[in-house]
């Protein structure tokens, strides 16, 4: 077992299995070096080595070799390690299991099995809005969501009167009340308008197709020639 120390760019020999930096995860390979496991180790990700017994392994670092010898059988490698390198790249090397484009590898997660969601995970969904985190509340409310201002507006209040839910919850009911006092007034233009158009609206029709209305209408208001009795015979004839 060989643990690696730095960045390789060629590998030759007989390995049978890696292990990797990601949450210590194990890949078993084929002879020869297959890619994958070149690409690995020249990622700087692989952490140990394996070896076969009376198997060689060698690689070449960009920098100084310095030997190391393994502890099972002849098996040999050479690495060595950058003094300049920093610790937070190698943090940053470690979160990534085959360079920058793992994208071929599934983690395991706890919450899923078989790829469907355990009964436990299932039962954690949030069912409400009280029940979301902070940032799925802003995210819905940057989307426009109502029912996302409120809580929002509710946890605002609780941070500020440092008050539980419950209570937090009666004080919005109070600042929408105060919100909504004058709202009454606000509303009459609209109110007006409303009214005028469907009273208009209603009064058209027999305006416009009652003969008698029509008559009556148009002694006291319009005074336009009267159609003969001939083309007044229908209510669609008055109409036109």
């Amino acid at each position: 077992l060989v643990r690696v120390r730095s960045k390789m760019v060629t590998v030759t020999g007989n390995i049978c299995r890696l292990t990797l930096r990601s949450q210590n995860l194990r890949l078993s390979y084929a002879i020869n070096v297959p890619y994958s496991t070149m690409s690995s180790i020249d990622s700087g990700n692989v952490n140990f080595i394996t070896i076969r017994k009376n198997s060689q392994c060698s690689y070449r670092s960009m920098n100084a070799s310095i030997p190391v010898k393994s502890s099972m059988g002849s098996a040999r490698c050479f690495s060595s390690k950058s003094a300049n390198k920093s610790a937070a790249t190698n943090n940053t090397e470690d979160k990534q299991i085959d360079g920058p484009y793992d994208y071929g590898y599934q983690r395991i997660d706890e919450r899923f099995k078989d790829g469907k969601p355990t009964l436990l995970y299932a039962k954690a969904m949030p069912n409400d809005y009280a029940s979301m985190r902070h940032e799925q509340i802003l995210q819905l409310c940057a989307e426009g969501e109502a029912k996302a201002f409120r809580e929002a507006v509710i946890r605002n209040v609780m941070a500020v009167d440092e008050v539980e839910y419950k209570d937090a919850a009666v004080t919005f009911v109070e600042i929408s009340k105060v919100n909504r006092k004058w709202m009454t007034i606000d509303y009459i233009p609209y109110k007006i308008g409303l009214s005028a158009a469907v009273i208009s609206g209603v009064a058209s029709f027999p305006l416009v197709f009652h003969l008698k209305t029509v008559h009556a209408f148009n002694e006291r208001y319009v005074t336009a020639d009267i159609p003969e009795p001939k083309d007044l015979e229908t209510w669609l004839e008055v109409g036109s």
